[in-house]
């Protein structure tokens, strides 16, 4: 499937092709059923605004994938690499809470270019980002971007041990960033500490 643009329940927003050549018009959003692999093409946006299950899903260079605060995102490992990929200037905004953290299936991963950028807004799990990063996080681009961003979303919720992090960065959008707990801030102690690769 294909995006041209908008919320992941829009039949009318996908396209699909049986040979990635000759797109047509759907009659229902990607579901892990029919859907072996998802591309959001260079310069569109979708929002995701349910669960969803899928095998192998791209986020090509100048696309952005956003989900909702009450959408999971599910990860099948349906092939060989990486199975969310986030290719160029892709963004992922994550704005999932913690009840819908992404999920990633046995096997599954995900991977980042050195130019893309991923941004987390609420208290979904960071740590299953850094848990299953295909070939470890350790070797998560240091040029890309990680944004620890608030927006009345929630508090983002962090992790520090055994994390690496790209180029990483604090910010709001909408008032004071509380630092309210370990959820919340950059603890380690004897547990192990983060690691950045780029600049903070």
């Amino acid at each position: 499937s294909k995006v041209s643009a908008g919320n992941w329940t829009s039949a009318a927003t996908w396209e699909m092709s049986n040979d990635n050549i000759t797109f047509v018009p759907v009659c229902q959003y990607p579901i892990a059923a029919n859907s072996d692999q998802v591309i959001i093409q260079t310069g569109h946006t979708v929002t995701l605004d349910i669960d969803v299950s899928i095998d192998k899903l791209t986020v090509e260079t100048g696309a952005t994938l956003q989900s909702l605060p009450n959408a999971q995102l599910t990860m099948l490992n349906g092939a060989s690499g990486a199975d969310l990929v986030l290719n160029g200037t892709a963004t992922y905004i994550d704005r999932s809470n913690s009840a819908n953290s992404i999920t990633f299936n046995a096997g599954a991963s995900w991977q980042m270019s050195s130019t893309s950028t991923f941004i987390k807004t609420n208290s979904s799990s960071a740590a299953d980002l850094r848990d299953n990063y295909e070939t470890g996080i350790a070797n998560i681009p240091a040029g890309a971007s990680w944004i620890y961003r608030y927006n009345a979303d929630g508090n983002p919720a962090v992790t520090t041990v055994g994390m690496y992090y790209p180029n990483l960065y604090f910010e709001s959008t909408s008032g004071n960033y509380s630092w309210n707990g370990f959820t919340t801030a950059l603890t380690g102690g004897s547990g192990g500490f983060a690691t950045i690769n780029g600049n903070l």
